[in-house]
Formats: structure tokens, sequence, C-alpha cells
């Protein structure tokens, strides 16, 4: 089950990716973590909890798929993708805590998955150095595991539970 965080948005063109491109973010098994994020953007986050499956033919899993990782890594050294790594680059930036830049290549890699191997992608998971707590410059520990969801689909339940309110908790 993921512990949602952030807003989804429907239109990309409006806004810059997020580390893993477009979609609704969460925190998987970890309601502490989304709240402590939440809690930097407003003093009462609502943590709530949604339950998902995660098929492995539609998710693309950088944090335990050694296969993924792999191809992603090939597919970014093709000629044409250099280029277009390039010309990337111009447009977004890696900053310290949001990779515009990983995201527009994570959403073009799902773009190809689609068109040459009919492979759609409804998530994408990886690790994460999320800052929230103790400050640690340039630390690169992980401490949680987000899963963006690219396709309501994988939403298992309509009904959502709060899991944790700051409001109420303390």
């Amino acid at each position: 089950m993921g512990k949602a965080a952030i807003e989804f948005h429907p239109n990309p063109a409006r806004k810059i990716p997020g580390n893993l491109g477009y979609g609704f973010y969460t925190f998987l098994h970890d309601g502490e973590m989304a709240e402590a994020f939440a809690s930097k953007f407003g003093d009462k986050p609502i943590v709530f909890e949604l339950s998902v499956v995660l098929p492995p033919e539609h998710t693309l899993s950088f944090d335990i798929s050694e296969e993924d990782r792999q191809d992603y890594q090939k597919w970014l050294q093709l000629p044409n993708v250099r280029r277009e790594v390039e010309r990337q680059k111009r447009k977004y930036r890696n900053a310290s805590r949001q990779k515009s830049l990983d995201g527009a290549l994570v959403e073009a890699f799902c773009q190809m998955l689609k068109d040459t191997r009919s492979a759609d992608v409804y998530a994408v998971r990886s690790t994460t150095t999320t800052a929230v707590g103790i400050d640690i410059p340039g630390s690169a520990i992980p401490n949680g595991v987000e899963v963006l969801i690219k396709d309501a689909s994988i939403i298992i339940d309509e009904h959502f539970r709060v899991y944790h309110s700051s409001d109420s908790a303390r």
C-alpha cells in the first residue's frame, strides 16, 4: 500500500516532471515519511492510505529489478538517446531536491517501452533520498521507496483511509 503525499498532474505540459516523471507520487509503506514530506508544504497535512497493485509487467522498478535498471542504462547509451539527453538538459535540470531531468528521461524511456515493446508503464518505483528531518547536505542514503502512479487502474480500492493527520495526532 502506498501513502500518498503530493499532487497529481494530469496535464504534464503545465508542470515540470518530478524525479520519476509525471503522475501521482506516493511513499511505499511509510506514512511518517509522507507526513514529513507534506509538512514542508503546509502546517496541517493529511496523509491517506490507498491500496494499489503493482503488476511487474506494468511497473518500472529501479529499486528491485536489476533488469529494469540495466535496460534503462543501455537505453541511455544509444546514440539517438544521448542526443535527446543533451536536448533535455537545455530544458530541465537535476537540482538537489527535484530531479526534473531524470523525470523527463524516465518519461521518454516509458514512451519508448510503449512504442517498441507495447509495454505500458502504470507505475515507477525507486528508492528515494527525501530531505526531511535533520538536514544532511548531499546525502544519497535512501530513506524510503517512492512509487509514481501513472495509471489510476492500479488503485484497487476507491476508498482512501486517512493514515495520519498532524491535527489529530498531536
